[in-house]
Formats: C-alpha cells, structure tokens, sequence
C-alpha cells in the first residue's frame, strides 16, 4: 500500500499536457475558450482591507498560467 497525497494536480497536469500534445488546446490560449467561468478575472486592489475590494485583472487567465500554478488564485488564507 502506498499513500497518494494531494497528487491531483500531478495526474491531471499530465492528462492536459496529452491533449496538448493532441492538438486539444494550445498553452498560451486563454482559459476562458474552454471554461467561460473564467472570463473577466478580477484580482485584489493594491491595500484591499476586504474581499470585495477587487479591480479587473489586466490579462486574461491562460491555460499555461493554471498549469503552472501562475494564475493568482489563493487558497484562502492570505485574503485581507
């Protein structure tokens, strides 16, 4: 028995980079063509004091952004 943690990132990495190999998608198109959730990014303003004080991020989210852990996204404890 051997223990697996957190290995999801590591095992879906590797699925995505077979569809690029496939054609699939290419790694500077932004995330939005394939996940319209993710269109008009927000990211926190400079001095934000709460989770709401956002402004419009100055470039789309790419798939090389998520793959390489470059996306800005936080795990939630170092909001203001």
């Amino acid at each position: 028995i051997f223990r697996m943690y957190s290995n999801t990132k590591l095992v879906t990495s590797v699925a995505l980079m077979m569809l690029h190999e496939e054609g699939a998608f290419a790694l500077d198109e932004p995330l939005e063509s394939k996940l319209p959730q993710f269109a008009s990014p927000k990211v926190l303003a400079p001095d934000a004091k709460s989770i709401e004080d956002v402004m419009p991020a100055e470039g789309p989210i790419l798939v090389r952004h998520a793959l390489s852990h470059s996306a800005g996204w936080s795990y939630g404890f170092i909001e203001p």
